[in-house]
């Protein structure tokens, strides 16, 4: 009995073993792979809009500037100058005043202005004589006048420049009649007196009918 026993208790432990690696191998075995079936699904986009009002971010507190330091103002000095100014105005009104008490201005004389004669009066002016005259232009008679039987001596004042030419001619005294008075000034306008004859001259021109 005891040479069978061994042998037998040996092989109940290798079936023993048999069993535990039999079953060890179906609980440690992996479990058969599960397919799993997907299905891509599109989500709707939001729509992009104004954030609401309660959702706005908030902006950064602004920082505070700080106030400009006071500076001393300095003192203005404009009134200085203004009463400068007026003092300086003042003055110049003075001596404008000074100068021209009754406030007239005097006229300027334009460049081409002829320069006034002194007047002088008929009764220190000469006649003519024959040698003052170089050359003369008889008058003419005015017909009409010789029909109508007029006569007269116009008295013509005659003012000459330094070469003896009349510049200045005007009636002293008319004939009465304005036809021989017109005839008279046409006629010595064009004579030529001496150079060293006096400025100033009376030159009679007679008509007389014959």
């Amino acid at each position: 009995m005891r040479r069978w026993g061994i042998p037998v208790l040996l092989s109940l432990a290798l079936h023993a073993a048999a069993v535990f690696l039999l079953l060890g191998d179906r609980c440690t075995a992996a479990p058969p792979p599960v397919l799993l079936k997907a299905r891509l699904v599109s989500l709707p986009i939001a729509p992009v809009g104004v954030p609401e009002q309660g959702m706005q971010p908030k902006s950064p507190p602004s920082l505070r500037e700080k106030p400009p330091s006071a500076q001393p103002s300095k003192p203005a000095r404009h009134p200085e100058k203004q009463s400068g100014q007026a003092t300086a105005a003042s003055s110049v009104g003075s001596g404008q005043a000074s100068r021209d008490p009754a406030g007239t201005k005097v006229p300027e004389e334009s460049p081409g202005a002829p320069v006034p004669q002194p007047v002088v009066s008929p009764e220190t002016v000469r006649e003519a004589r024959e040698p003052d005259v170089l050359s003369r232009t008889k008058p003419l008679y005015p017909l009409a006048s010789r029909k109508k039987g007029e006569s007269g001596t116009v008295v013509l004042l005659v003012r000459l420049d330094e070469s003896g030419k009349p510049i200045d001619i005007s009636i002293h005294s008319s004939s009465g009649y304005p036809a021989l008075d017109r005839s008279a000034l046409t006629a010595v306008r064009s004579w030529k007196f001496r150079p060293d004859a006096p400025g100033l001259l009376l030159v009679p021109v007679v008509f007389r009918l014959e």
